[in-house]
C-alpha cells in the first residue's frame, strides 16, 4: 500500500508498504526526493501527525488490511536525519483517520497531532520530548 501526507513546511511524505517492510520517503514541494527512511517491519501502515514541526508519527502493522488499533506500532520519525524512535505497540494515532473524516492535517503540536488511542483504548496524549503518553480519557462514551 502506499499514503502521503503534507508536511507542515509543505514537503509530502509517502509512506509506502512492502512484503515485510515499511519505508517513508520525503520529497521536497516540487517532488524531488530528498530521503527514504526505513520505518520498520511491517506489511501495512497508518500515517499520522507532526508532534512536533521536525517529526511525524507513523504506525505500521503486521497484516495489509483486516487490522485493528491494537495492532499497530507505532514509530516517530525524524524527517531532517530518518531517525526512527520506537513509540510503543498498541498506540495508534488518532489523526490518521483524517482522510475518512475529512478533516484538515493538524497543526504541528496541537493536540490532535499527539493524540493516540493506546493499548487499553483509551484516548492518550504523547509528550514528545519524552516520547511517553498520558492516557485523558477512554476511546468510547460510556454504555450507560
Amino acid at each position: 500500500g502506499c499514503g502521503a501526507t503534507i508536511l507542515a513546511d509543505g514537503r509530502i511524505a509517502v509512506a509506502e508498504a512492502g512484503e515485510s517492510a515499511v519505508r517513508l520517503r520525503i520529497f521536497s514541494m516540487t517532488g524531488a526526493l530528498q530521503r527514504t527512511i526505513p520505518v520498520g517491519p511491517g506489511r501495512g501502515f497508518a500515517i499520522g501527525g507532526q508532534p512536533t514541526a521536525a517529526t511525524l508519527v507513523v504506525a505500521t502493522r503486521a497484516q495489509a488490511e483486516g487490522w485493528s488499533p491494537g495492532d499497530a506500532t507505532a514509530v516517530l520519525v525524524e524527517v531532517d536525519t530518518g531517525t526512527v524512535a520506537p513509540l510503543g505497540h498498541g498506540y495508534f494515532p488518532l489523526t490518521s483517520w483524517r482522510w475518512s473524516w475529512g478533516a484538515t492535517v493538524p497543526a504541528p503540536g496541537s493536540i490532535a497531532a499527539r493524540a493516540f488511542i493506546d493499548p487499553s483504548h483509551h484516548l492518550a496524549l504523547l509528550d514528545p520530548a519524552t516520547g511517553t503518553f498520558r492516557s485523558v480519557l477512554p476511546a468510547s462514551y460510556p454504555a450507560s
